[in-house]
């Protein structure tokens, strides 16, 4: 058993949500993209779809391994590849990754994992490839608040068209509540094990 665990996130809002949920853990508001983390030489990182959001992975992987103690590891989960036979979530997933990469991001953010590790104090132990189905009602229960929120963020007003993002909501909210069936959704992920060097 760990002797602390720590989560940390920009967002206060979440902190409050995390800090609530597990009330047992600690959580701090905190920019991982910078030197002076709140906690002193960590052992074990975990990241889980935070890569894919940052413009520079690389350089967030660095800061991370000049603040780990000796021999410490990474773990990370990141997506390959998302893929439906629904033609809905389909199209929903060709406009996320549009909009991440306006803002330099990678939504496949997996791809490239090994890559952007490369170069870094982290030596990679073990990779791998892992394959999850989950059923497209789930799936869509988590995207239609996503797209609620980024559909109207600047970038998606200019560039996408309003009928067809309105057309989208409506069908991934018939998705998620079950009255339409959208069979289920193949989630490639790529899950790293890496050293401190």
């Amino acid at each position: 058993k760990p002797q602390r665990t720590v989560g940390l996130d920009a967002s206060e809002r979440y902190i409050a949500e995390a800090s609530a949920n597990c009330p047992e853990l600690e959580f701090m508001r905190h920019d991982i993209l910078q030197m002076s983390f709140p906690v002193e030489l960590p052992e074990l990182f975990l990241c889980r779809f935070l890569l894919t959001h940052l413009p520079s992975p690389r350089a967030a992987l660095q800061t991370w391994a000049e603040v780990a103690a000796p021999r410490a590891l990474l773990l990370i989960h990141e997506t390959e590849r998302l893929e439906s036979s629904h033609s809905a979530l389909q199209r929903y997933y060709e406009l996320v990754e549009e909009m991440q990469r306006h803002y330099g991001q990678v939504l496949n953010m997996g791809v490239i994992l090994e890559d952007s590790l490369a170069g870094t104090a982290w030596q990679v132990r073990q990779s791998w490839s892992l394959v999850i189905e989950k059923p497209a009602q789930v799936m869509a229960q988590l995207h239609l608040p996503n797209l609620r929120a980024w559909g109207r963020n600047e970038y998606a007003v200019q560039a996408f068209d309003r009928s067809e993002l309105d057309e989208l909501e409506v069908t991934l909210d018939l998705i998620a509540s079950g009255a339409m069936d959208a069979g289920f959704v193949r989630n490639c992920a790529r899950q790293i094990v890496a050293q401190r060097r």
